[in-house]
């Protein structure tokens, strides 16, 4: 049996194609956040975090809606949280609806940044785009959403 991640690309399996492919794409992304912030504790994930929090302002949003949105560990997400709230990214409050739950709001610092990163996001995915042609991005799209649909249900 060949040992994880030794050889080429071509001749490596789907999964550990898509894992370098994934920690390549984190690296570049992280390494643009921290040169927007000046902040390099601020990774892909928090920013993902931080566009769903700011895309759902009109809604409480709660940890476990973090968790279901990204497929994240309730730990994942609490640790990310509470780092983001240091920053101060995000503050939790009691919520409207049921007291017994804190929501997660974007604060303003957030809101700026992400209209920051969505400018840098839509730069990074037009080099992506330069690398495939739109027939080659919707097989990649369908054949990943498939992968993902399926290591879903097996959750």
């Amino acid at each position: 049996m060949k040992s994880c991640c030794t050889g080429t690309p071509e001749s490596l399996n789907v999964g550990q194609n898509l894992l370098i492919a994934s920690n390549l794409f984190r690296r570049r992304f992280d390494h643009e956040i921290s040169k927007l912030t000046g902040d390099d504790s601020i990774s892909g994930a928090n920013t993902q975090i931080i566009g769903f929090l700011v895309a759902h302002q009109n809604q409480e949003i709660y940890q476990k809606d973090i968790e279901k949105a990204f497929s994240l560990r309730p730990s994942t997400v609490s640790a990310n949280l509470r780092l983001m709230e240091k920053k101060g990214y995000v503050r939790r409050e009691y919520s409207t609806v049921d007291t017994r739950l804190k929501q997660v709001i974007p604060t303003e610092k957030a809101i700026e940044l992400n209209s920051l990163l969505h400018k840098k996001g839509y730069e990074i995915e037009e080099q992506f785009n330069a690398i495939l042609n739109k027939e080659e991005q919707e097989i990649m799209k369908k054949m990943l959403r498939k992968l993902i649909r399926s290591l879903e249900s097996e959750d």
